[in-house]
């Protein structure tokens, strides 16, 4: 028994290839209503971006629709392209070094 809610939620999506996770990646809800998206699978992303894109696309519409306004992601720093795909899904960058936040409007 928990004896509380949990500190943390979580919605997410897995991939898996022949019965192996490849992939999994969603929305974390953190104790202060943060929302954070995070993403597990850099050699997933490598090998399929246009599937793994459209699955991120389509988490971040589920989340507008549910009513997310706001989403933070922190770039990795070992992927060169981590940036630049932030901002073609919408986020910008903060103020901080590899934060970026998507903000409904």
């Amino acid at each position: 028994m928990l004896g509380g809610p949990p500190l943390t939620r979580i919605r997410a999506m897995s991939a898996r290839v022949d019965g192996e996770l490849v992939a999994i990646g969603g929305l974390a809800y953190l104790p202060d209503l943060t929302v954070v998206a995070f993403l597990e699978g850099h050699s997933a992303v490598k090998r399929w971006p246009i599937t793994i894109h459209k699955a991120v696309r389509a988490g971040l519409a589920d989340a507008k629709r549910r009513g997310v306004r706001r989403i933070v992601a922190i770039a990795a720093d070992d992927v060169e392209a981590a940036p630049r795909w932030l901002e073609r899904l919408g986020f910008r960058s903060d103020a901080a070094p590899g934060v970026y936040l998507w903000e409904q409007v």
